[in-house]
């Protein structure tokens, strides 16, 4: 539902409304996760649930506001104008790409894979998107907002990558497990 709510506060020109929902969701994605752990509710179908959340929120979105503001960002967005086919490409990929990482995460976590994540979390690409959003528009970097299909395309293909990046491990304190 956040994740639709970022959309629309894009949809009505709150860009940066947008942007702080979709971090919001960074912090969301990891307490319902924890609390799941915590109270011993965890599941298979809790699984694809997350999933499905995530790539709402971590694939969908990101890519509907910087669609959105390329947009109302005419002036912003201008080199782009000749070459919409490679924005809408690269929002696209970003979308598939995030619904590959999850699913390949899902079959790794079904046959309990090894301690390591292959390829970039949906959550650090679509929440870092939101990042970069948040700081292009505080700082009136145009610079940066005209090169996030870039960043889209990047963290595209770093999610199906096979990049592999350590899980963090158990610790001794259980404070720092949650």
């Amino acid at each position: 539902v956040i994740g639709l709510m970022s959309m629309v506060a894009a949809a009505e020109g709150r860009f940066e409304a947008a942007g702080w929902l979709i971090v919001l969701c960074v912090l969301l994605d990891k307490l319902d996760g924890t609390f799941a752990r915590l109270l011993g509710a965890t599941s298979k179908f809790g699984t694809q649930l997350d999933s499905l959340a995530d790539l709402v929120v971590f694939g969908v979105a990101p890519a509907g506001v910087v669609l959105l503001l390329a947009r109302a960002e005419v002036d912003v967005f201008a080199p782009w104008q000749s070459w919409q086919w490679a924005l809408y490409a690269c929002l696209a990929l970003f979308v598939v790409a995030s619904s590959l990482r999850l699913a390949k995460f899902n079959v790794l976590t079904d046959t309990d894979g090894p301690a390591m994540f292959y390829g970039l979390p949906t959550t650090v690409g679509g929440g870092t998107i939101g990042l970069l959003i948040l700081v292009g528009l505080e700082h009136d970097f145009e610079g940066l907002l005209r090169t996030l299909p870039f960043f889209c395309l990047l963290f595209g293909l770093m999610m199906v990558s096979n990049l592999p990046l350590p899980k963090i491990g158990k610790r001794e304190s259980k404070a720092a497990n949650i």
